[in-house]
């Protein structure tokens, strides 16, 4: 009987075959469709969990690693490469800023692996310069500055003017970690000149702050506040009360290398100020603290830090 009605239906002619053929692939259109549309869905789903995992995970970290292990799974079975590596780099982050350097490195070499794997130069420099920030922090200085050259160059390749001013910074920050003075300021005058070109005037003011810390360090007291100021005036103009809050803790541990209490005072107290209306109070006496011999007299009491 199925040969009967298959061979009816053949031989019902063009028109019956087309028909019947067009019916088909109406519905397999429309079965495509769909299939479009729910993974559509479901990558919008991928990116919603990874977004939501990195901005809350200071709330709750160990969920925030569970959403991103969701977010990474669901992205692996859609076969959605962005919702993989969005979900590496953001764990890798999250372990960076958790002092989890080894973990923090795997998911950045696997980020890595797969940008190169698809060719993607901008993944690959992101990777490497993240890369290079753990080596920083390990302080394995030869090698965070060879992946930092590593971005650096792609970042060159790229005309990507943003990206060579951080790879100059950042390699500054290394040399300047070691002590290598001249050779830190000569990559921070490099990014400052480049962010000068950009308009880039959070940039020039963070720079600017850099190479004051140097001079600061030399005991270079004039020059140190003569940036120092500039950063300020920047900060102010900008608005960006957290860059504010670090130049006036930065002049006041001027002031108070000086023996000008007065004026240390003062601009802690500016710092301090900004500090509470961020919330970050204890934070920045902390860092106070730590970079300050502090002298105490009758004028000067650590009671009015609270």
């Amino acid at each position: 009987m199925k040969k009967t009605l298959s061979t009816i239906l053949l031989g019902a002619g063009l028109f019956a075959g087309s028909l019947i053929y067009s019916g088909c692939n109406k519905n397999s259109q429309d079965h495509q469709e769909k299939l479009k549309t729910e993974q559509n869905t479901e990558t919008i789903r991928v990116d919603f969990l990874n977004d939501f995992a990195y901005k809350t995970w200071q709330e709750n970290s160990k969920k925030a690693f569970e959403i991103l292990d969701s977010a990474q799974k669901s992205a692996e079975f859609l076969n959605y490469e962005k919702g993989i590596t969005d979900a590496l780099i953001r764990r890798g982050v999250i372990h960076y800023f958790q002092g989890d350097y080894e973990s923090a490195k795997e998911n950045y070499s696997k980020y890595l692996e797969i940008k190169k794997n698809i060719k993607d130069s901008l993944g690959m420099g992101k990777a490497y310069n993240n890369l290079g920030a753990i080596s920083n922090a390990q302080g394995r200085n030869e090698e965070a500055v060879q992946y930092y050259i590593k971005y650096l160059k792609i970042c060159e390749k790229l005309q990507d003017s943003i990206g060579i001013a951080q790879a100059y910074n950042n390699i500054g920050q290394v040399f300047d970690k070691q002590n290598k003075n001249e050779i830190a300021l000569e990559y921070f005058d490099k990014s400052l000149d480049i962010k000068k070109n950009l308009n880039d005037s959070l940039g020039i003011s963070q720079t600017l702050n850099n190479i004051a810390l140097i001079f600061d360090k030399q005991n270079k007291n004039e020059l140190a506040l003569i940036h120092y100021f500039n950063s300020l005036k920047i900060a102010n103009k900008i608005k960006n009360k957290s860059q504010e809050a670090s130049c006036y803790n930065n002049i006041a541990v001027i002031y108070n290398k000086e023996g000008d209490l007065d004026k240390a005072f003062e601009y802690y107290q500016k710092s301090l100020k900004i500090g509470e209306e961020l919330g970050d109070k204890e934070g920045l006496i902390l860092d106070f603290i730590f970079k300050n011999s502090f002298y105490f007299n009758s004028n000067f009491k650590f009671s009015k830090f609270f």
